[in-house]
């Protein structure tokens, strides 16, 4: 399986190499935010830099930004910002791929393209904190390494949103300390500032009054068998959704609702849900959503490392820990992490009934200082000014 995808990239590499006689545009940026099943949507990272381009170097650059198919809503209001979009796996994709300066990406799946050295190629990755294993921590293939390599010989810079992250990210995908940027993730600049439009905005998307508090659960996906390259699957999410509102409504107060946001390759998945649930799992920004929602339930998702940028309380439940270390594995022990663990629902509720807010941004603390956060709530900032300073000096 492994093998005859690396070959098929070796395959696209020779097809699309023609494309290099295109001459490259100094000032076009493609921002590609690639989620599963070959799907982008203007969400992450890319998003966020987007949005520090339009407003601080404004008719400065060309924005390119592909889209996953059915995204005719997202395709309107970013042809009204300015923003040229393309369909992701079109030849126009591939054309604006070869002809930007800058590729600025969420995914390390760019081997396949024909970058020439003149490029600058980004990776934002998807995540931040140091969770699930990845890269040749997660599966060891020969091809797969070979495919690691040839990665990393097109990349130009990888964001890192921690030191901890920094070393992973140099071992399991074998990005030199040189090309990493320690500057956080832009995704997260988000939390250091005032978001209270964002929070009613949220609310009235999903029409919840404004005195309402929200409990967001936004576990991570499983693979079929421990293969990342197979389809997802839905995992062990039998969770106690009104004990969960009553244990909340006890221990903190007011009206409660229970949403939930499972990953984008599962979410088409889901079946009926119970009265007290909404589905958030359309809501392309996660930001949002955690900006929203007033404590987090997860289980091995980055998403928490998010999150811990707010102080706010996250819960970790965790009915598979045992299975889930054995196959997909995990950096650090979740006894380590900052945030309450339960294996089950009825610890979950203990949690909450237990839960000690001074002790809690205490340990968020210490386990940033632990973990070497590099989120400062500039790092939108930060990488957009490298990107000018490179296409300034370009055009000299």
């Amino acid at each position: 399986m492994i093998f005859i995808r690396f070959f098929l990239k070796l395959g696209m590499l020779l097809l699309l190499f023609p494309l290099r006689i295109f001459k490259i545009k100094n000032n076009r940026i493609l921002l590609l935010n690639n989620i599963l099943n070959f799907d982008a949507t203007y969400s992450c990272n890319p998003k966020y830099l987007s949005e520090y381009l339009l407003k601080n170097y404004p008719d400065v650059f060309e924005i390119i930004y592909p889209l996953g198919k059915n995204r005719k809503n997202e395709e309107d209001i970013l042809i009204k910002k300015g923003i040229k979009t393309v369909k992701l796996g079109s030849f126009k994709y591939y054309y604006y791929s070869i002809t930007s300066k800058f590729f600025v990406t969420t995914s390390g799946a760019i081997s396949y393209i024909p970058f020439s050295k003149k490029q600058i190629v980004i990776n934002t990755w998807h995540g931040g904190g140091a969770y699930k294993k990845m890269g040749l921590d997660h599966n060891n293939n020969f091809f797969y390494k070979l495919d690691c390599k040839l990665t990393e010989s097109k990349t130009t810079f990888f964001m890192s949103s921690n030191k901890y992250f920094s070393e992973v990210v140099g071992r399991s995908l074998l990005i030199p300390k040189s090309k990493i940027l320690e500057i956080g993730m832009p995704r997260n600049d988000i939390f250091f500032s005032n978001y209270e439009d964002i929070i009613k905005k949220v609310k009235n998307k999903f029409n919840i009054e404004n005195s309402t508090k929200i409990v967001l659960y936004a576990p991570t996906y499983r693979t079929m068998e421990g293969n990342q390259f197979l389809k997802h699957k839905l995992g062990p999410y039998e969770i106690d959704t009104d004990a969960i509102i009553n244990s909340l409504e006890e221990k903190f107060g007011g009206k409660w609702v229970f949403g939930f946001r499972f990953h984008p390759s599962i979410s088409e998945n889901i079946g009926n849900i119970s009265k007290n649930m909404v589905d958030m799992s359309s809501y392309d920004d996660a930001q949002e959503l955690l900006c929203a929602a007033d404590i987090l339930i997860n289980d091995y998702s980055s998403i928490m490392w998010d999150f811990a940028q707010t102080y706010k309380p996250c819960f970790i439940f965790a009915k598979d820990l045992e299975e889930y270390e054995n196959s997909a594995g995990l950096y650090t022990k979740p006894s380590s992490w900052p945030f309450p663990l339960a294996k089950d629902n009825e610890e979950l509720t203990k949690q909450i009934k237990n839960f000690d807010k001074n002790k809690y941004i205490e340990d968020i603390r210490n386990y940033f200082n632990w973990m070497g956060s590099f989120e400062t709530g500039n790092s939108s900032k930060e990488l957009c000014k490298k990107i000018f300073e490179i296409y300034k000096n370009s055009e000299d």
